[in-house]
């Protein structure tokens, strides 16, 4: 309402001073706790009588009291996460720099973070609007995010950041380099991060001392050929023949660095390497990282009047915090594993009370500006693309596939993310963009009515898409997945197990291909290679019950051979009731879980897995057997066996 109505005049945005937030929610003064710059001495009786207007809530939500609420819950448009780094020891505007913001739907509250989960659960209904995909758009997209808060006044909160083409040349050391200087020419940097734009859970994430730099940028930015081609052959016969989960990684930064290699994002960032205040556990010392999670609720539970919410139609409730550990304490030399975070190994632990508030103050209405709005236009784009056509056209073709519900639009946006490409220099980057676009394209032919609906005629427009992303970028880990799926769907299983095998050794935390790499073993009827890739998947990805789902039917059919070697006395008898007994709590956990009840015949009109006969067959087997030791019936699979995951990983 302020930059309405004084346009140029308002200097400064309305911001809570940090030090005031210190004194948490309920002071009961607030003297001197907020600030504002007008050009003008003849504007503030006119200032004041517009923020009147505005009720001033307190920067944080007061649990107990919500907890002691018997209404219904609050209706919210968004809930999201902010990572960050916060030091009290530095100058007030440096102390909050903000790593990466998230959707909170999709990630994970380990420890101290769960309860947070379960206050939103139980206070909000998450309504999220027509806009609300692009909200996970720019929340997974380190460029949108950075580019989108300085815009909105925030740079102070974002450590320096340079983003440059994904492809390495002898000068791009100095221009990196150069990105990151101050304003003054100066360079203050020890350390740098390289980060892929748009993953997550610090996949791709790598801090490098600036004297190997080169050398690293090197390495990440020409794989060698003939790595590239093992993986693609070798490497992903021998996942088929030996071990489904033997992904052949030497250590944990090779991983990082096949991040980097099947990434389809044509570009990179770089950031200044930021760090927290030391946080003490059992007398060592880490350097954590503080989650803070919020919801985004409309201004008096009105309905907004575009497709996104504007700005100041949003209320952000922040809903708490905690510090995720990394791995090792401040000790370890090996800096990823000192400053990464790692809740789920490592734990959590809990933050000052005055800390948070002091992040909600500094955050002031960062999170609406950079959720709140139409879509950037194609303008927006270029400009904050850093003179990079090929960002630009992916960036346009990731909005456009958030707006799924209305596929003309969808096209539209798609040709002009195609012109868009065009105009880039031939070569990997130009190449790596129009391979996404060919992607998206391959997903709208079977988008509409629903994936699972999809029939053959759609699957078959679709895999000549995939296949044309995938001779645009080979080591395109998405565009190969897709290109299983669609073998898959088609029932080539062999061919899909090869596709999605190639995408797992290129992107090793890929959800999607250990789930449907599970299904496609139990369709070819390798059930050990179905447990073993459906075992990782659970182990990186726990609560993920198509993976429940796949343990089970595969330990299950594994009984029949576990039977016949006990005969012949070569496996000890304990071995088959293990496997029932797999069998029986998987299949549980699987039909017992909030996906599977999204699937039960009576909603969706048909019997799929895990609702087919054969898997109440496989449960009630596994039951006589362990109650009584009734022998176990021979259960035959259909041939579409399987929990398929259809994620478009956009």
């Amino acid at each position: 309402e302020m930059r309405k109505r004084f346009g140029g005049q308002l200097l400064h945005d309305p911001a809570r001073s940090p030090f005031s937030a210190m004194a948490g929610a309920t002071a009961e003064y607030d003297d001197n706790g907020w600030a504002f710059a007008l050009k003008g001495g003849n504007m503030l009786a006119e200032a004041l009588a517009v923020l009147a207007r505005f009720p001033r809530p307190l920067p944080g939500r007061d649990h107990q009291a919500m907890a002691s609420r018997d209404d219904a819950r609050e209706t919210a448009v968004f809930w999201g996460i902010v990572d960050l780094k916060y030091d009290p020891a530095r100058p007030v505007l440096e102390r909050v720099k903000v790593l990466e913001t998230g959707d909170g739907k999709i990630s994970k509250f380990s420890h101290e973070g769960a309860k947070i989960a379960r206050f939103v659960e139980e206070h909000y209904a998450l309504k999220y609007s027509v806009g609300s995909q692009k909200l996970t758009v720019v929340s997974t997209d380190k460029r949108l995010t950075n580019g989108f808060l300085q815009a909105s006044g925030y740079a102070h909160l974002l450590p320096r950041q340079v983003c440059l083409p994904r492809v390495f040349a002898a000068d791009l050391h100095n221009r990196l380099v150069e990105g990151l200087r101050h304003e003054d020419g100066s360079f203050d940097a020890d350390v740098v991060v390289l980060k892929l734009c748009n993953r997550a859970r610090g996949a791709g994430v790598l801090m490098v001392p600036v004297e190997s730099l080169e050398e690293k940028l090197e390495a990440l930015l020409t794989p060698p050929q003939a790595a590239i081609e093992a993986l693609q052959t070798t490497g992903a016969r021998r996942l088929v023949d030996e071990c489904a989960s033997d992904l052949q990684l030497a250590d944990a930064e090779e991983e990082q660095v096949r991040h980097w290699w099947g990434n389809e994002c044509p570009s990179f960032v770089a950031e200044k390497f930021e760090r927290s205040m030391p946080i003490e556990r059992d007398g060592r010392q880490f350097d954590a990282t503080m989650r803070v999670s919020f919801v985004l609720r409309l201004r008096n539970g009105g309905s907004s009047r575009g497709e996104s919410p504007a700005p100041d139609e949003l209320v952000i409730d922040w809903v708490g915090g905690y510090w995720k550990l990394p791995k090792q304490d401040l000790s370890c030399p090996d800096l990823r594993e000192r400053c990464l975070s790692a809740a789920r190994a490592s734990g959590t632990q809990p933050v000052q009370e005055e800390y948070l508030h002091e992040v909600y103050a500094a955050m002031g209405d960062a999170m609406q500006q950079l959720f709140g709005g139409a879509d950037p236009n194609e303008d927006m784009l270029r400009e904050g693309s850093a003179e990079q056509s090929e960002l630009a056209a992916f960036h346009m073709a990731r909005l456009a596939m958030s707006r799924m519900k209305d596929m003309d639009r969808v096209r539209t946006r798609l040709d002009a993310a195609e012109r868009e490409a065009a105009c880039a220099k031939p070569g990997f980057c130009r190449d790596t963009a129009e391979s996404f676009i060919c992607r998206a394209r391959g997903v709208c032919a079977i988008r509409p009515g629903g994936a699972r609906s999809a029939g053959r005629d759609k699957w078959v427009e679709a895999q000549r898409l995939f296949r044309r992303a995938v001779d645009l970028q080979p080591r395109n880990a998405n565009a190969r997945f897709w290109l299983g799926m669609a073998a898959l769907e088609l029932e080539d299983v062999d061919t899909a197990v090869n596709e999605m095998n190639v995408a797992l050794l290129l992107d090793p935390d890929f959800k999607g291909a250990y789930i449907n790499l599970g299904a496609a073993y139990l369709r070819s009827r390798h059930y050990s290679r179905a447990l073993e890739v459906s075992t990782e998947g659970l182990r990186r990805y726990p609560g993920t019950h198509q993976c429940n789902y796949h343990i089970g039917v595969a330990s299950f059919q594994l009984t029949t051979d576990a039977i016949r070697r006990q005969a012949e006395g070569v496996s000890p008898p304990e071995s088959v009731g293990h496997l029932v007994q797999n069998a029986l709590d998987n299949l549980l956990a699987a039909r017992e879980s909030e996906d599977a009840s999204k699937f039960t015949p009576q909603r969706i009109g048909y019997k799929m897995s895990p609702w087919l006969d054969e898997d109440l067959g496989m449960v009630s087997s596994c039951r006589r057997f362990l109650d009584g030791g009734q022998p176990l019936g021979r259960i035959d699979l259909p041939r579409s066996v399987g929990w398929s995951f259809l994620h478009w990983r956009t």
